[in-house]
């Protein structure tokens, strides 16, 4: 009962048809393709290039054709769905002008709902295909934009040098998964030093700062001054300029509190200081620094030999997930000095 546009052969073709003439095979930019063509050893980063950018154009092709294959099977369901409910109308319009009298056997509508929800299953299984597909090309959508990005931005930058390296060397106790692992516990331990808190000496160093430059702010010399004695208090006023126009001041209340009781101020913040603490996991700045540009260099070393063994998993056929995370850097074997 369906109302045939196009069959199920002949969208496929059209498909294909239109696929041909619609889409052009995807390129690397002509400005990244100069840039890479002048530089020294970069031929692993342009084959690279061409191998993912050849995939993204496989898989967005395909998702097209999926997608068009959808345009009928939709017609297909809306003329069922169309032919099924004026069908219900007919009948329910017989019924209530015979109250009395029952319908016998099946509805007529019946093959066209059954033809409809076939229909919308086979919708379905393409929409499933067309989600499954998209998530394998997202990731190399976002590693062409990053590639292409980075390499324009190279090609205007006359200040950094950008060497293009030998990928890593790969053995065979090596796997994918157990280099990203690796890449994983980096990446924590990263997020543990930028996190990590300082020692306690440091905290007491910078608490006794700040509590030392405020207790400073308090001053009685102003009453040695000209003009009228005791017109300024014995601490410095915060100075303020209303809205309205004019001066206004007002008492320096935490100068004051830090000049007048800057021993139990100490003493209690010190105290604080002690039970929160954790030394063992502390870090002062520059051990901060040394040890986040250390993870930082062995990340990348780490990305690289992943994007090495992906590289060499792509173009042996193999089906491999990619991460659209990954450093350009990486995946183009890139050194900036």
């Amino acid at each position: 009962m369906a109302f045939n546009i196009i069959g199920p052969e002949e969208g496929v073709q059209l498909s294909s048809a239109l696929k041909t003439v619609t889409r052009a095979p995807r390129s690397v930019p002509v400005r990244v393709l100069e840039f890479l063509e002048r530089s020294a050893n970069s031929k692993h980063a342009l084959e690279r290039m061409r191998l993912e950018n050849g995939l993204l154009d496989e898989l967005e092709s395909e998702i097209a054709s999926l997608r068009f294959q959808i345009i009928p099977l939709t017609e297909q369901k809306s003329s069922s769905d169309l032919a099924a409910n004026q069908i219900r109308a007919d009948e329910r319009d017989r019924s209530a002008r015979a109250p009395g009298r029952k319908l016998e056997g099946k509805s007529r509508a019946e093959p066209y709902e059954s033809d409809a929800a076939d229909f919308q299953r086979r919708i379905d299984d393409l929409e499933r295909k067309i989600a499954s597909l998209g998530a394998r090309a997202k990731p190399l959508r976002e590693r062409q934009q990053k590639c292409n990005t980075f390499l324009s931005r190279a090609r205007e930058d006359s200040r950094k040098d950008y060497v293009f390296l030998d990928p890593p060397a790969v053995t065979q106790k090596m796997t994918i998964d157990r280099v990203r692992s690796r890449g994983v516990q980096l990446r924590a331990a990263l997020d543990d030093a930028e996190k990590a808190p300082v020692p306690r000496s440091v905290a007491k160093s910078s608490l006794l700062r700040w509590i030392n430059d405020r207790a400073a702010m308090i001053n009685a010399a102003p009453l040695l001054g000209g003009g009228e004695v005791g017109v300024s208090p014995p601490y410095v006023p915060r100075t303020l300029t209303p809205a309205s126009g004019g001066r206004a001041e007002i008492v320096n209340s935490l100068g004051l509190l830090c000049w007048l009781l800057k021993d139990v101020l100490i003493e209690r913040l010190n105290e604080q200081i002690d039970r929160a603490a954790k030394d063992d996991v502390a870090l002062t700045d520059e051990d901060r620094a040394k040890r986040i540009t250390a993870l930082k260099g062995e990340i990348l070393e780490t990305d690289r030999l992943e994007e090495t063994m992906v590289f060499a998993a792509l173009r042996s056929g193999e089906d491999v997930d990619l991460r659209g995370d990954s450093d350009p850097r990486a995946i183009l074997w890139v050194k900036v000095t």
